[in-house]
């Protein structure tokens, strides 16, 4: 009896076992028999995965980046440009860099820090500050109630250098031109400043320089239009501070390049036909526009000199004449200040009236260029632009002065106003 039980519960046990083997073998292959879940994974896990495996490779590839090289040159945080800057970055090339805080914080003492910077470890910067920028807390009182701006600023050259070591993530590329990286330092989002970089070939040390040249410029040329406010001195003067809306320049010195633009804005004649503008790369333009009015020709000599010519204003004047229908003309110059590029080339060209109402260049009358072949000029059809020249568009109809002269510039728009 003992052998028959034996007997039985070892077929038991080998039909349990058997049952089992087939079992599992039909779980794992799933309904349909293809053996997708073998790993007793899911779908949805399997997904996950790759979307990680995904992650991880685009991390692999973030830490891979050269941030030593990719940081050089000016990061913003925020990647709009308004009348003035917000905190920035600024690395150079020689293992320097500079932190400068917003402008819009009017309640801020400290301007600005500087010092050394390194990247350690693929994502991690260091910065060892040996100088800062603050305001003095001695306050004049001018009896104007304005005393934050009439503070002097002071350097303060730490005896002891300060460290402060910041994490490098979230490195991205952008659809913007003029921002085309983005990346967080310390967990804070910066674009870099393509335009402020210019080329390859400037530094920040040629820009600072090329600002402070400007800075003395500017001084000397609106110096001399407060003491002899002619139309000659009040619109060179006034041509060379534009270039203020873009150049990072000192807290102490913004404050009277600004009044000193304000008396020159303030001083300019209505019936002035110079219009003027710069990029924010620093591609200055000027426009010279027909004449309408008999008080315009007071410019006559200032026009003809900025132009180079003898007789400017009267080919710009005498296109209005031309039969059948009589045209607008602008004669465009435009000049890289830094001298990195031969030419210069603008998206599009339009004419702004204060009714909304926008002009385009005419491409192709066979009238207009008889008539210039007499004065040696042809007309402008294209928008390359050679650095240092003049560019003669024409417009169809006969028109007032534009409010403003619109340019499209590597994707920037650059306004020419009087």
């Amino acid at each position: 009896m003992k052998k028959q039980y034996v007997g039985l519960i070892s077929c038991i046990v080998l039909v349990v076992i058997i049952g089992a083997i087939v079992y599992f073998s039909t779980e794992n292959k799933g309904v349909n028999g293809t053996g997708i879940e073998d790993s007793g994974i899911s779908l949805e896990q399997n997904k996950t995965n790759n979307n990680d495996d995904k992650k991880n490779e685009e991390e692999s590839a973030d830490e891979k980046a050269d941030y030593s090289k990719i940081l050089i040159g000016m990061w913003h945080a925020s990647n709009q440009l308004g009348d003035g800057y917000t905190d920035m970055y600024t690395f150079n090339e020689d293992g320097t860099f500079k932190f400068q805080y917003s402008q819009y914080d009017r309640d801020r003492e400290i301007i600005d820090y500087s010092g050394k910077w390194v990247v350690l470890g693929d994502k991690f910067l260091t910065l060892t500050i040996d100088t800062k920028h603050i305001l003095d807390t001695e306050v004049p009182s001018d009896g104007t109630g304005n005393q934050q701006e009439n503070r002097k600023i002071k350097e303060i050259v730490l005896d002891t250098p300060e460290e402060l070591n910041y994490s490098l993530d979230g490195l991205e590329e952008t659809e913007e031109s003029r921002f085309p990286l983005t990346i967080k330092i310390n967990g804070n989002s910066y674009w870099k400043l393509s335009a402020q970089q210019y080329s390859d070939n400037i530094n920040t040390a040629e820009i600072e320089k090329f600002t402070k040249e400007k800075i003395n410029e500017f001084n000397e040329a609106a110096s001399k239009a407060e003491k002899t406010p002619t139309h000659e001195n009040i619109i060179k003067a006034h041509i060379i501070g534009k270039v203020f809306d873009n150049l990072d320049i000192e807290e102490s010195d913004r404050k009277w390049v600004d009044d000193k633009r304000q008396f020159l804005k303030d001083n300019i004649s209505s019936f002035s036909v110079i219009y003027s503008g710069v990029s924010s790369d620093n591609i200055q333009f000027i426009a010279i526009v027909q004449p309408q009015m008999s008080n315009s020709f007071d410019f006559t000599d200032l026009v003809n000199e900025i132009t180079g010519t003898k007789n400017e204003m009267d080919i710009l004047s005498n296109i209005m004449t031309i039969e059948p229908d009589g045209f607008y003309a602008i004669d465009l110059y435009a000049e890289d200040l830094l001298g990195t590029k031969d030419i210069i080339k603008i998206d599009n060209l339009e004419l702004k009236f204060d009714n909304d109402y926008e002009a385009f260049i005419n491409k192709d009358k066979r009238e207009i260029n008889n008539y210039l072949d007499e004065y040696d000029r042809k007309m402008k059809t294209d928008l390359s632009l050679k650095n240092k020249s003049w560019n003669l568009f024409i417009f169809n109809n006969k028109y007032l002065d534009p409010d403003e002269i619109n340019l499209q510039v590597n994707g920037e728009l650059v306004k020419l106003t009087k």
